[in-house]
């Protein structure tokens, strides 16, 4: 009997709150850094410039939220490997989907 209430406990009451924080999270990391910046920055993106590196340096600039979430909206949108190399206007009030689609264009 004490097994099903733990389990009872777990799927019941652990499982929701932490799917909620879990979306929470997603909805903070995608969104943009900071909304009251108008001013792009010039971003720019070096010829044969690694994905991860791209990230990275998107996240010291204060462009994205998390490398993480940045990575798997790539990876879900299907724009791993298209990044671009050249000169791009980024601003911290885009948010991780605009900017992604920024610089594949």
């Amino acid at each position: 009997m004490r097994n099903k209430s733990c389990l009872f406990f777990i799927l019941f009451l652990c499982l929701p709150i932490l799917l909620i924080g879990l979306f929470l999270w997603w909805k903070w990391a995608i969104s943009p850094v900071d909304t009251r910046v108008t001013v792009p920055s010039i971003f720019i993106i070096k010829k044969g410039e690694s994905t991860q590196s791209v990230i990275k340096r998107l996240y010291e600039a204060k462009l994205i939220k998390s490398p993480l979430v940045f990575k798997f909206i790539l990876y879900k949108d299907n724009l791993t490997g298209k990044i671009q190399a050249g000169d791009f206007r980024l601003s911290s009030a885009m948010n991780a989907r605009e900017i992604a689609l920024q610089l594949i264009a």
